[in-house]
């Protein structure tokens, strides 16, 4: 993609800055990198309840794009993060 470097440990660096300041998207975002394992390459660990948290969190906080992130992952996922 282009010519910029996919970089998932800065992806996640960036995320919780922008967490810090309630940027509602970076919840969905990071909790994705966590739950699907997209950074496991680049050395960011797959972590199904720590991507699981910050979807909820993002629930809570009605971002609509993290009830589809949820409802898609328990849908495919052979187990659901525990709630």
């Amino acid at each position: 993609m282009g010519l910029i470097k996919q970089d998932y440990k800065i992806a996640v660096q960036y995320y919780e800055k922008a967490i810090k300041h309630e940027v509602m998207d970076a919840y969905c975002n990071l909790g994705s990198i966590f739950v699907l394992g997209t950074g496991m390459e680049q050395g960011v660990p797959r972590n199904v309840e720590r991507g699981a948290d910050f979807w909820l969190l993002a629930l809570m906080k009605a971002v609509a794009s993290a009830l589809i992130h949820w409802a898609l992952y328990t849908e495919k996922a052979s187990s659901s993060p525990k709630i």
